[in-house]
């Protein structure tokens, strides 16, 4: 009886820990590619979201088209694998600035905001959940190639005033 009962544990465990954020990466891949494959445009940018009342319009300080040879290099930074991020974890700062920016021909634009300091993305929607562990490091990778590494939290606030 306790040993029955010590599976289902597990197996809930595993459901919980490691099938849901596996499959919530899945999902965030095929979207991914979906939107790639089907897209005019692809940006990779560094910014400084919109502060209201003081600013009504994200404050863009590094933009990179990709060439359509290289849409690869986005669906390669978020491959589908198994993962056992925390898509659960309590929100902490949240302050994105790094975001992978997606058109199509009619205009219909996907966007994955990052933010690196509290390994949370948001993918399209106002929910904000867990960067999967191995994207982590190749999302770090994709923007590090085009020449917009991660600043500091005081790079940023000094770079927002100098806008503002």
């Amino acid at each position: 009886m306790l040993r029955r009962w010590s599976r289902r544990i597990l197996v809930f465990l595993l459901i919980l820990f490691i099938g849901i954020p596996t499959s919530i990466t899945v999902f965030h891949f095929g979207r991914t590619a979906f939107y790639l494959f089907s897209s005019s445009e692809v940006r990779l940018e560094e910014f400084c979201p919109a502060l209201p009342p003081i600013a009504s319009t994200d404050i863009v300080l590094q933009s990179r088209a990709l060439p359509r040879s290289e849409y690869w290099r986005v669906a390669l930074a978020m491959p589908p694998v198994p993962d056992a991020s925390a898509y659960i974890i309590e929100i902490m700062c949240y302050d994105p600035h790094q975001r992978i920016v997606m058109r199509n021909s009619r205009g219909n634009t996907h966007q994955v905001e990052i933010c690196f300091e509290c390994l949370k993305m948001r993918y399209d929607s106002p929910w904000i959940g867990g960067i999967p562990l191995i994207w982590q490091r190749t999302l770090r990778s994709l923007f590090e190639h085009y020449g917009m590494r991660e600043r500091s939290a005081e790079e940023y606030s000094k770079l927002r005033r100098a806008h503002n």
